[in-house]
């Protein structure tokens, strides 16, 4: 079988290509990661706090802890006037018990004195030498924090598979953890193919292109969720290309190529992975930008080859790559949100294809309103950079008539 039919047995539309790798996408072994590493990440266990939270009893407020039943009629014409016992500031212990006819002066956070039933705070208040006088009633209970009313030891606070955000870090923190057992990021490799490429900040010879689509992945998969790790640019010779194929895959959970996956000559990236032993699921997805496009799956790591072009980079990350990423992280939502909006004006594309149009979306009350963010050649980076996202243009369709009703994959 001939190498062209051979590709044209593995080529799936955009449903199909992305339900193949998210089969293959599972969370990794739950581990355990320090608090401050956390964030983005999804517990694989219930939080339960150690210790009740607050742990004490202890002042809401800054003012004067007392016995509430000595302020029964007090106003500011006619305040009660108290002895004071002591200063608590936070982080102290009372050293006497309040009785009645006394106060004690009180920090935000400071444990509750013996008998003192309520706090008053220090703007309803005038301090006298040793006394203080008070010019409100206080209830029983007033700018108290109660021992436990915020976490009672022993019961969950989290549930697993909570996605960790800074609230939820704090009250794992609160909860005396300090740290967590989560599914981990991945490790994703990124390898840029073609000699052509060059880094930016060095001079540009004739024919050759700075390296856009590994810093721009990089960072997609910073975005995501991932760990990027950058293996550099590589050659246009098959050996090579299998090396740093072979490493990034005994060292990552995903591995990433741009270029090399069309019929050139110096197209390699399909017979490197094949070499290799990755099981190929396609070669082509019949979508526009990204129809060169190989996916397949290794013992250990997922595959993704993309295109060279930019445009084609970033849409098959958006598309494919990131809900992986997603679901390996093991968050509830692997998709991005969408909206649904319609074009002002006529877009014409080929039938048969799935088309990415990168939009701009202006939103009103009632409809939102697509706008080509630029021009719609696959290389048009500039498009992805001013967009908001991807309109799904269907794949029967050659026309999409103004005002038809897309959905919209934000970015």
């Amino acid at each position: 079988m001939s190498l062209m039919e051979n590709k044209l047995l593995r080529v799936l539309n955009p449903d199909k290509a992305k339900k193949r790798m998210l089969e293959f996408a599972k969370p990794l072994g739950a581990r355990k990661v320090k608090l401050r590493e956390c964030l983005g990440l999804v517990l694989a266990q219930e939080v339960i706090p150690t210790i009740n939270h607050p742990p004490f009893d202890n002042s809401g407020m800054d003012g004067y802890a007392l016995i509430a039943a000595d302020l029964v009629g007090a106003t500011i014409e006619t305040p009660k006037t108290l002895r004071v016992l002591e200063t608590i500031p936070a982080g102290s212990l009372p050293s006497v018990e309040v009785f009645s006819g006394c106060a004690s002066k009180i920090m935000t956070g400071a444990p509750m004195p013996v008998s003192a039933d309520a706090v008053v705070r220090v703007e309803d208040t005038r301090a006298d030498n040793d006394r203080v006088l008070i010019f409100q009633e206080a209830k029983p209970g007033q700018d108290i924090r109660k021992m436990g009313e915020g976490l009672s030891r022993g019961v969950a606070v989290l549930a697993s598979g909570r996605q960790l955000t800074p609230a939820r870090i704090g009250l794992a923190a609160a909860s005396g953890l300090p740290e967590l057992l989560v599914y981990p990021r991945p490790k994703v490799g990124i390898i840029v193919t073609g000699e052509e490429i060059v880094e930016p900040g060095t001079a540009l010879a004739p024919g050759k292109i700075f390296n856009s689509n590994g810093y721009m992945l990089f960072n997609q998969v910073l975005e995501a969720g991932g760990i990027p790790v950058d293996y550099g640019v590589a050659p246009d010779d098959l050996s090579s290309l299998e090396n740093m194929i072979h490493s990034a895959m005994n060292e990552c959970d995903i591995v990433l190529t741009t270029g090399g996956v069309s019929m050139g000559d110096y197209d390699f990236v399909e017979q490197a992975v094949a070499d290799l032993g990755v099981t190929i699921h396609f070669t082509q997805v019949s979508q526009h930008p990204g129809k060169a496009f190989v996916g397949g799956v290794a013992d250990e790591a997922l595959f993704f080859g993309l295109s060279g072009s930019p445009a084609s980079v970033m849409v098959c990350f958006e598309v494919y790559v990131r809900p992986v990423i997603r679901k390996i992280l093991g968050r509830e939502q692997w998709f991005p949100k969408t909206c649904v909006g319609s074009f002002t004006e006529p877009m014409r594309k080929k039938p048969g294809m799935t088309y990415w149009s990168r939009v701009i979306v202006e939103r009103s009350d009632v409809s939102c309103r697509l706008h080509p963010s630029a021009p719609r050649h696959s290389g048009a980076l500039r498009s992805m950079a001013l967009g908001d996202g991807l309109a799904e243009l269907p794949a029967e369709l050659d026309l999409v008539p103004p005002g038809m009703e897309l959905t919209v994959h934000l970015f």
